[in-house]
């Protein structure tokens, strides 16, 4: 997705950001960090949506780093595939269990290029 948003001559309305998050386990660390400083009441940075893509480690409600950024009010997403929200960490999720495809990334990856040049 990256790269394609900077390889191409479509130019952008609006700046996108595309970020990685540490700490999501230990309490949203990161994306808490990022969602504080840009202090939603009084900041210059306008936040159109916040897509997050994370299918990794374990899930806790109110684990994912989309709610640090839905807390204070900035348009959030997460879609999920499959079985449903159940089905994103469990212990058994492994390349070697006969649903894993290194292919299936694409699809999310497509939503968010689609996502990126909407916004």
């Amino acid at each position: 997705v990256f790269r394609a948003l900077v390889t191409t001559t479509f130019k952008h309305q609006t700046h996108v950001e595309i970020q990685w998050y540490s700490g999501e386990e230990a309490g949203l660390l990161g994306s808490q960090a990022v969602a504080k400083s840009y202090n939603f009441k009084s900041s210059s940075t306008t936040v159109m949506a916040f897509l997050e893509l994370d299918m990794s480690a374990d899930f806790k409600p109110g684990s994912k780093d989309a709610i640090a950024l839905e807390a204070p009010g900035y348009p959030t997403g997460m879609p999920v595939t499959g079985n449903g929200i159940q089905n994103i960490h469990p212990t058994g999720n492994m390349m070697s269990v006969l649903a894993f495809s290194w292919r299936h990334p694409l699809e999310p990856a497509k939503v968010a290029l689609a996502y990126a040049y909407e916004r």
